[in-house]
């Protein structure tokens, strides 16, 4: 059965959700294949590549085999070995309305869906009610 971790506010510099993430990663086997959408990364205080770098660390010392980032410019049969191959997707915060956009302009949430079942549509739905608040 998948699980799927909502929390909030986490800064992730100070990594004040780690035994949310610990959980979740020994959910799926502790040592998963981390995918990050950094799509909504420039609103963070840091440059892009430090932000970046951040997750990465954070992921890795957590026991990521692996840490990929889904890119803009990604082709389609690249944005499906990405997905295929991990076994935690993280969609990092900052703006939701922005993220949920790129996700549906560039076909990944037939993708998704592809990978994670019904519980894809439950994200989708909470993104989309997360994004529509004021």
């Amino acid at each position: 059965m998948q699980k799927l971790y909502f929390h909030g506010g986490e800064d992730i510099n100070e990594r004040d959700a780690q035994p949310i993430n610990e959980q979740a990663f020994a959910d799926v086997g502790g040592h998963p294949g981390v995918l990050i959408f950094p799509w909504t990364g420039w609103f963070t205080k840091l440059p892009r590549q430090k932000y970046r770098s951040v997750m990465k660390k954070c992921f890795k010392e957590l026991g990521a085999e692996n840490v990929g980032f889904m890119e803009l410019n990604d082709s389609q049969k690249q944005y499906r070995a990405k997905i295929e191959n991990a076994r935690f997707i993280y969609l990092p915060g900052g703006g939701i309305t922005y993220l949920v956009d790129r996700i549906e302009k560039r076909g990944i949430t037939s993708l998704l869906k592809e990978h994670t079942g019904e519980l894809w549509e439950t994200v989708q739905d909470l993104l989309h009610f997360v994004a529509s608040m004021p």
